[in-house]
């Protein structure tokens, strides 16, 4: 009987509970038969999948049951996490999934970025190096973003353009059916400090005043047949304030 192959699936976490991880895991699971995988779950998640598998809380608690060394597949699914050099030289391959049409948006926040320059949204399957989203890429698929469509709204499509790559690539890619490839890039790296706080702006501020007017001429437009329009590029867009007051 052949010995099946190990792999070893580094789980991070959904924060909008959008059912990432399930996806994910419900489309390599499919491989078990011929795939023996182990996971590591640093935090607590809410999958119904995960909670009958085997699953350790850390690396060292890891250590204590197996070796690296008797592994040949590393899974990063959804964690942010960065290994090193060494750690990824144990196995003879690794995969992460990240939602960027790479190598655009590196790092964290890749919707806000992609949304707010119009471009670069999208998902990529590639191959860690000890650089963020940064090593070889077996296959990515780019989709447009709309100028109307709010950045969570493209978070969305990233998602479902992500599960839908790994479900089609997943089996191919771990069978060694798609090749991986180097796509240059001088692109920088976005961090989590660096996402802007632009959760609350004083229109009392001097600074502030076109905003204002903005709000207000939008506002004051605002009738059944009467409505503030914006063009961008070739398009027109209608414009429709909700405002509403959460405290004095």
């Amino acid at each position: 009987m052949k010995t099946k192959k190990k792999a070893l699936v580094y789980l991070g976490t959904d924060k909008f509970n959008l059912n990432i991880l399930d996806s994910l895991l419900l489309i390599i699971l499919k491989e078990k038969k011929k795939i023996d995988f182990h996971f590591i779950s640093p935090k607590p998640l809410k999958s119904k999948i995960l909670k009958n598998l085997k699953t350790y809380k850390s690396f060292n608690q890891f250590r204590k049951k197996e070796k690296f060394q008797n592994f040949k597949i590393l899974l990063n699914l959804w964690s942010s996490t960065i290994f090193t050099k060494n750690f990824l030289n144990n196995f003879e391959m690794n995969l992460n999934l990240h939602p960027s049409y790479l190598p655009y948006w590196r790092g964290k926040n890749s919707a806000y970025y992609a949304n707010l320059n119009i471009k670069g949204n999208g998902a990529t399957l590639h191959e860690m190096d000890d650089k963020i989203d940064n090593g070889k890429i077996f296959i990515r698929k780019g989709i447009k973003v709309d100028f109307e469509e709010t950045g969570f709204e493209t978070y969305k499509k990233s998602i479902k353009e992500s599960i839908k790559l790994f479900k089609n690539n997943f089996s191919k890619i771990i069978r060694g059916k798609i090749k991986k490839n180097k796509i240059k890039s001088n692109t920088r790296v976005y961090l989590k400090n660096e996402f802007p706080n632009f959760k609350f702006v004083d229109l009392n501020k001097k600074r502030n005043k076109q905003i204002h007017n903005f709000l207000r001429n939008t506002l004051s437009l605002d009738f059944p047949e009467n409505k503030m329009h914006v063009r961008f590029q070739k398009d027109f867009y209608e414009i429709k304030v909700d405002l509403k007051k959460i405290r004095k």
